[in-house]
């Protein structure tokens, strides 16, 4: 099914020139030890984060442009601010721009409006299972760049009606390549604005990270004492083992894999691929989709109020329990309502297997909430 969308392009009118050109901002190199943290405050950047075998911390932060004109490069270039600076064993480094800087932007040069079309190949009505392979392979797409490949289906539309091909030969192109490599061994803390940060792999640096605003994408985060906490922006991460974490106001929110976490969420929407081990969640007023369980899967621990819980049923022998007042259940097509008791006191609502005999639990603490189970597919209404 084809859905055509229609938007309006104000016309850039600025002297271009073919040739790209690469501009280095910062480049720097740094010598740590086993107490070494660094220390970044970010505002408007973009920055991919990776794991070094070396003994150093280093920066590589250039911008690159095509079709831009000599003052405009300078512009933005010159707006970068810059710093870094040593105190005792840590490393602290700051950027800003008063532009947003993207990993890749472009400036389309056009007065027409544009079709975008796409192929909308699932239902309105209905939730459908992923497999752990399906989650995976939408994670690691969101790592990919794939606006280029999207901009190649935009047609523009003159005043006529008669739809052309984009001419992306004449397009303004920005792109941002910032890379800092740390040791396995530097802790890293991030206070982040308004910014797109890229932890590249699997990484075992303890991490103390503020973000606000923010696009983050991520590997396997994988130190127990991770202590990480978002407020807006959107958070993609492949695997989560160990920590604690803190979702707020997060409109989307995609996890691969969960495994002996706790996480503290209010008014987010969150989509879980897998559940492992033992993981603890507190909430209030966010949405859950949960795929999948582990073989490995222990105990699942929601306390939540005003929560929105769509789950498919685990595969192996399981117990689940649901504790609270005042929740909508809907389990195979059938609804069932606790209704708020006198008193306002909380009492078992729903029971599904043996919690003495079952190796895997799932308890749900809910009030005021709607929980939806399923094998394959879930009904939203």
């Amino acid at each position: 099914m084809k859905n055509s969308f229609k938007i309006a392009v104000l016309m850039f009118i600025t002297t271009l020139t073919a040739q790209a050109q690469e501009f280095e901002v910062f480049t720097r190199s740094i010598p740590t030890n086993s107490d070494t943290e660094l220390v970044l405050d970010l505002n408007n950047t973009y920055v991919s984060i990776e794991t070094t075998n070396d003994n150093t911390i280093q920066f590589d932060y250039k911008v690159k442009f095509e079709n831009y004109s000599k003052k405009s490069m300078k512009k933005i270039v010159d707006n970068i601010i810059t710093s870094i600076d040593t105190k005792g064993n840590k490393v602290i480094f700051s950027t800003n721009s008063d532009k947003k800087m993207l990993r890749l932007s472009y400036a389309l040069n056009s007065a027409f409006s544009f079709n975008f079309d796409f192929d909308k190949n699932k239902s309105k009505d209905t939730i459908y299972k992923k497999t752990k392979l399906d989650f995976n392979k939408e994670l690691n797409e969101a790592l990919k760049l794939r606006l280029n490949k999207l901009l190649t289906k935009i047609r523009t539309i003159d005043a006529e009606g008669n739809e052309t091909k984009l001419n992306l030969k004449t397009a303004k192109v920005q792109k941002s390549n910032f890379t800092i490599k740390v040791p396995a061994h530097v802790k890293i803390t991030v206070k982040a604005k308004n910014s797109q940060i890229i932890f590249q792999g699997k990484m075992a640096q303890l991490m103390d990270i503020r973000s606000e605003g923010s696009t983050i994408n991520a590997g396997d985060l994988t130190n127990t004492k991770n202590n990480l906490r978002f407020t807006g922006g959107t958070v993609t991460i492949k695997g989560l083992t160990g920590g604690a974490y803190t979702f707020k106001d997060v409109n989307t929110i995609k996890l691969g894999k969960l495994q002996d976490i706790y996480a503290s969420c209010e008014f987010s929407d969150l989509e879980i691929g897998e559940i492992s081990n033992n993981v603890q969640i507190k909430d209030f007023n966010s949405k859950f989709l949960i795929h999948n369980f582990s073989e490995n899967f222990k105990a699942l621990k929601m306390l939540s109020e005003y929560s929105k819980i769509s789950m498919f049923y685990p595969t192996s022998d399981f117990s689940l329990q649901t504790y609270g007042v005042n929740t909508v259940h809907y389990t195979s097509g059938l609804k069932t309502e606790i209704a708020p008791s006198r008193s306002g006191e909380k009492s078992k609502m729903m029971l599904i297997g043996d919690p003495d005999t079952s190796k895997h639990k799932i308890e749900l603490d809910i009030s005021h909430g709607i929980v939806k189970l399923g094998e394959d597919y879930i009904l939203k209404k």
